[in-house]
């Protein structure tokens, strides 16, 4: 427990647009990501995998630190048409009639369970920051840790770390079961 007392969390919001056709790659934009120095700061172009009559997935904002705290505080409503109008600078189709189909986002230092998307060690030597991994992945009584606490990186993906710890908790049969059943996304 001393290792995940001393570990700080820092936040991510994520909003994703379902957009009616994959606009940007009329622009020659096929995957990658593009930046700026406003309020949605990343945006990714994932490929387009499935039947293009289904639309197309835009991550249009990807935020850490206290810009995700500035837009997960917001309405999920208010967020996605923030996203919306910002993103529309460097896309105005996005406000074009029926571009945008729908919108969901999920703001992880707002959220009670998560606290944050991340773990970091500032002010810890590589030596220290394994030390307390060791430590972490080692049995309490009868609670296990997963996650971004044990993880070797620096510094970890919570998402990803989050499906390894619920999977965990499921294949022993905690009686924390039930708290993977919140909903995780949050729907305009």
């Amino acid at each position: 427990m001393a290792a995940i007392r001393t570990v700080t969390y820092w936040s991510a919001t994520k909003v994703a647009l379902h957009c009616r056709e994959a606009f940007w790659e009329r622009d020659g934009i096929s995957g990658g990501a593009s930046f700026c120095d406003g309020r949605i700061r990343q945006t990714y172009y994932p490929p387009v995998e499935s039947d293009p009559a289904s639309g197309a997935a835009l991550l249009a904002s990807y935020t850490i630190g206290d810009d995700a705290d500035v837009l997960g505080r917001m309405p999920a409503t208010v967020r996605h048409a923030e996203v919306i109008q910002e993103l529309s600078k460097m896309h105005p189709e996005l406000l074009r009639p029926g571009m945008v189909v729908d919108a969901v986002s999920f703001a992880w230092g707002q959220n009670w369970w998560s606290e944050g998307a991340g773990v970091v060690r500032w002010g810890k030597d590589a030596c220290r920051c394994e030390e307390e991994r060791v430590q972490a992945t080692r049995a309490e009584n009868r609670l296990f840790f997963a996650g971004s606490i044990v993880r070797r990186r620096q510094h970890g993906s919570k998402e990803r770390s989050s499906r390894r710890s619920r999977r965990c908790a499921r294949s022993n049969s905690t009686i924390l079961e039930h708290a993977w059943h919140q909903p995780w996304i949050t729907k305009s």
